[in-house]
């Protein structure tokens, strides 16, 4: 650069001049700052991002312990319908064979001894024979 004798520039001129530099300067300043705005702007940006990846991934979790939580408690669900109609079977079968015994006891209780004739003495089995099968049947 050449140098400018101070002579040939008016006063006026360089005031302007300096005011203008003044200004430059002061625009170079305002944007070295907004670069380090926008340098923090972005490092807050990448935590919140970051922050949020994590949110995301626990809002996975949750919503896969869920689902297993909801598959744990279908097969619960699906267990208990099992074994309260087995329990419904049982209390009907145990209906049952208390309706038989008491039929059994009100035939038995019925029955009456009286000799046997000779005619079933010879074509009836013997009483040993009775007896067991009568044993048999009660203890039914």
């Amino acid at each position: 650069m050449l140098p400018i004798p101070m002579s040939l520039i008016p006063k006026t001129k360089l005031a302007l001049l300096i005011a203008g530099m003044a200004v430059v300067l002061g625009l170079l300043c305002w944007a070295l700052w907004l670069r380090g705005d926008v340098a923090d702007a972005r490092s807050a940006l990448a935590k919140a991002a970051a922050a949020h990846d994590a949110t995301r991934h626990e809002l996975a979790q949750a919503r896969t312990a869920g689902n297993l939580l909801l598959e744990d408690q279908r097969s619960c669900n699906a267990t208990i319908a099992a074994l309260s109609r087995q329990v419904d079977a049982t209390q009907a079968l145990y209906s049952k064979h208390l309706t038989e015994e008491a039929a059994r006891r009100a035939m038995l209780s019925r029955a009456i001894t009286r000799p046997r004739t000779a005619e079933e003495a010879a074509k009836v089995v013997d009483n040993a024979t009775r007896h067991a099968a009568a044993d048999l049947l009660n203890a039914w």
